[in-house]
Order: C-alpha cells, then structure tokens, then sequence
C-alpha cells in the first residue's frame, strides 16, 4: 500500500510539474486616426478589460523603428501577456472586449493577432 501511495504522490506531482502552461502574448499594431481620443478614451477602458482578464503589458508605446522587411511601421505596438492561449481568446472574445470594438475602429487602425509563447528556461 505504501508503495502504491508513493507512486501516486510521484505521479501527481510529475503532472504538476509537466503540465505548466504556456502563456499567450496579444500583439498590436496601432495607427492614429485621433491619438488623443484614443489614449484618453479607449486606452484606459481596454486595460480595465484587460486587467480583469489577468493580463500585464510587456510593451505599450515607447521608441521603436523598422529593422528588417519595413519601410514604416505602426505609430503604437503593444505586447500584453496571458497565463494561457485560452485565456487571452477568453479575453479577446469576451463582451466587454468586443464592445470596445467600435471606439478603437473610431480612434485607430490595429492589428491584431495572438501567439501561444514559451517560457525561457
């Protein structure tokens, strides 16, 4: 019985080990249509969105330029983390997300796509 009992402890605990997930990462390329009415108006509205559903920005803004394969770029990239590839659809898709809809269109062009990452070891 003993034995068995060991097994089952290394067993559970080897699933918790192996079974982390992997986090997701929201990328988004904003052009200004108004700058202002989307930093004063849809920004703060969809990092509320966003911090309901767990997410952190890893990037928002900041100094950025072409590298390779660009002739321009976005005025605006963002990166925001999710535990899970899961998660972040749950977070795209939800109510509150897609009724922000029509006031990001109203204040920008964005691209949007998802990438399901790995963790460094």
């Amino acid at each position: 019985m003993k034995k068995v009992l060991v097994f089952l402890s290394l067993s559970c605990l080897s699933a918790l080990c192996f079974s982390q997930t992997k986090p997701a990462y929201g990328v988004s390329e904003i052009t200004f249509i108004n700058k202002d009415g989307y930093m004063n108006d849809y920004a703060p509205k969809v990092r509320q969105v966003f911090a309901k559903c767990g997410s952190t920005f890893i990037v928002s803004g900041g100094r950025s330029k072409p590298i390779l394969g660009l002739d321009n770029m976005a005025d605006r990239v963002t990166i925001n983390k999710f535990e899970s590839y899961e998660k972040a659809e749950a977070c795209y898709n939800s109510k509150e997300y897609l009724d922000l809809r029509p006031l990001a269109n109203k204040y920008a062009k964005i691209r949007l796509y998802l990438i399901e990452g790995i963790e460094p070891k």
